[in-house]
């Protein structure tokens, strides 16, 4: 293959992105590109312990749509085609195998040897292998879980339709991989980071021998007659920059936790090619890429197909890019940056600015553009290639809530407890705001009566107690296996039951929103019901201190009235607070 074909397999468009979950589908590029993960270790030691057993062995493979289980399977078949040979392989449980039946009773017939009639048979021995998304998962247990209630059980044991903490429980029947629980990336108390990100960009960009896609970029460019003009070979040598290469990974990270999207190896690849082929390109052959870029057209508009600008305004060419076209600097800039932009709009030589902060050399091909360019759009190359390259990221706005969130994530997972207290008191503040406030002490909380009315604002006394839960002892260096939540407890004083709440990215965006003075309105309660929920059940969980305020909203005056239990008479009366 030619450079421009070899980079066509990493699309997802390509027929090399088909993967056989039910064989050996790896050829030597696919074996070239695969990267090895823990995940594909854990299921190789379930595969061996389970052809040790005389007794039924069911793996599951869970997961969302997406997120590799075919290409995890295509590998295990690889890696132990004899051993697995002795399973049946349930690759899609989404497709039905028969006209006649659903993907629901196809699933049933799979499963029936781990039914609650045929898992303790002494004769069976069934070995199975199952790849399922959770949402068929969900499905299966409601149509068809009379007859799997041990099945039932574990799911609900290890909390795999919940996100829960708690994992791993032992069966002696069932075992389970939860692709949820690998992550492209791993916690570390400096930040996130990506060895599986790194060796995936690695893989295109290297300069080895045992590159396929370098040999061949040497090979084309070697005989090319306008290199410069050619932006797959500038996408691609920027793509090689390590510093680029690390900002481009933490950007992709930064993109999952906010916006929780399932990037798989192959999504990675994908991107990769969306971030060296220009959509305009993508259809062409190498000799009419060549015809393309040296028209005279196309050399003026050479910097909208860098990466750069592919990076943050390729919104239609994948869901990936049109959430990171989220997190584009232009716009976040600092003051200092702003000066900076200022001066250069304004000036007879921008070029100087691009040289002086060392994003650009008198014969990069950007620079022909430069002279050319629209202010505005020199203007956001400039701040872009601040950010990709890193050289002044300080004159850019970084998101510190988005940071400081995957500090807690850190330590909440490596069992730092005690720094977590901040996080604790933000959400404890939180708490007594969600309703707003009455301006009575910090320890009344307003209460959701189930109405919509705006005359009455009803508040309740409640002394709160963080209840972290567990101690156990930290653990140093980074994670590699964990949730993308973070579980706090709190508890009502004087009320034995505890009640605890997941915070992801999102909410705790919200909390410290809250803590600078914002107020939830509807639209937020409705995207953290489960917060909304913890909230009033704190709350019920206070109301045997009958401490009750009920203030009148309307007039002037705001009046407030305290209802007051008196013990042994079993009465409550109202007393107006003056």
């Amino acid at each position: 293959m030619n450079f421009k074909e070899l980079l066509d397999t990493l699309s997802l468009s390509s027929p090399e992105a088909v993967v056989n979950g039910e064989t050996n589908s790896f050829d030597d590029l696919k074996r070239y590109l695969h990267i090895e993960r823990t995940v594909e270790q854990d299921l190789s030691n379930l595969i061996m312990s389970a052809l040790t057993t005389s007794y039924p062995q069911l793996i599951f493979i869970i997961g969302n749509v997406g997120d590799g289980k075919s290409h995890l399977l295509a590998r295990m078949w690889e890696k132990h085609p004899v051993e697995m040979n002795a399973f049946y392989v349930h690759n899609d449980a989404t497709e039905s195998k028969s006209i006649h039946k659903t993907y629901l009773e196809t699933l049933r017939d799979v499963l029936l040897p781990f039914s609650d009639n045929e898992i303790g048979n002494i004769s069976n021995t069934s070995k199975t292998i199952i790849a399922i998304n959770l949402g068929t998962l969900t499905n299966f247990l409601h149509e068809k879980g009379n007859e799997f209630n041990c099945l039932r059980n574990f799911i609900e044991s290890n909390g795999i339709l919940q996100d829960s903490d708690q994992r791993s429980k032992e069966d002696r029947y069932i075992k389970y991989i939860n692709l949820a629980d690998y992550h492209l990336y791993s916690l570390s108390e400096d930040g996130p980071f990506s060895t599986i990100l790194n060796e995936i960009i690695c893989k295109i960009t290297q300069k080895t021998e045992k590159n396929p896609f370098y040999q061949a970029y040497k090979n084309y460019y070697k005989e090319h007659s306008a290199p410069d003009k050619c932006p797959l070979k500038y996408n691609y040598d920027l793509l090689g920059e390590t510093k680029v290469k690390d900002r481009i990974i933490q950007i992709i990270i930064e993109a999952i936790i906010k916006y929780k999207l399932i990037v798989s190896v192959r999504l990675m690849l994908n991107l990769l090619y969306d971030l060296i082929v220009p959509p305009k390109l993508s259809t062409l052959s190498e000799k009419e890429i060549l015809k393309e870029c040296t028209s005279i057209k196309s050399e003026s508009i050479f910097y909208k197909w860098t990466l750069p600008w592919l990076l943050f305004e390729s919104t239609s060419t994948s869901p990936i890019l049109k959430q990171i076209a989220e997190l584009d600097p232009v716009g976040k800039t600092t003051e200092e940056m702003d000066q900076l932009v200022i001066k250069m709009g304004t000036t007879s030589n921008p070029n100087s600015y691009f040289f002086d902060n060392k994003l650009l050399t008198t014969d990069d091909p950007l620079t022909k553009n430069l002279a050319d360019m629209l202010v505005f759009d020199r203007l956001k190359l400039f701040i872009r290639l601040n950010y990709i390259k890193g050289t002044a990221l300080e004159l850019i706005q970084l998101d510190t809530v988005y940071y400081e969130f995957m500090k807690n994530l850190y330590f909440f997972h490596a069992h730092h407890t005690s720094k977590l207290f901040n996080l604790y008191q933000k959400a404890q503040k939180a708490i007594f705001q969600w309703n707003g406030m009455l301006k009575m002490g910090e320890d009344y909380l307003n209460i959701d009566i189930g109405r919509r009315q705006n005359r009455y604002r009803i508040s309740q006394k409640v002394k709160l107690e963080l209840r972290p839960g567990e101690i156990k002892t930290p653990v140093s260096g980074p994670i590699n296996r964990f949730s993308s939540t973070i579980t706090l407890g709190f508890k009502v004083m004087e009320s034995p039951e505890t009640y605890y709440v997941k915070v992801d990215y999102g909410l705790f965006l919200l909390l410290s929103s809250i803590n600078l003075g914002y107020r939830a309105n509807l639209i937020d309660k409705s995207n953290h019901v489960d917060f909304k929920q913890f909230v009033s059940k704190l709350s019920s969980s206070g109301a045997q201190n009958k401490d009750v305020i009920i203030q009148d909203m309307h007039g002037v005056k705001h009046e407030k009235f305290k209802l007051v239990f008196t013990p042994g008479f079993d009465i409550f009366h109202f007393e107006e607070i003056k």
